[in-house]
């Protein structure tokens, strides 16, 4: 599983999830973001995203959704 963020310091999290997705097609991507606008989840499930979670949420909700994937 990977859990990426959309920000990262070094370059895009939109970018790594779709290099991840294309390089090992079994890694299951899942964002956790602070952004929850309609165009990045869009993003972010086209590029090849399997789930998006909010910081916010509560981090028993972030474990569930993990293991659910």
């Amino acid at each position: 599983v990977l859990l990426c963020d959309l920000g990262l310091p070094d370059g895009s999290g939109i970018e790594l999830i779709r290099s991840v997705s294309a390089s090992h097609p079994t890694t299951l991507a899942m964002v956790l973001s602070a952004l929850g606008d309609e165009q990045s989840v869009i993003e972010a499930i086209m590029a090849g995203a399997k789930g998006y979670l909010l910081k916010d949420d509560a981090g028993t909700s972030i474990c569930e959704s993990i293991l659910k994937i």
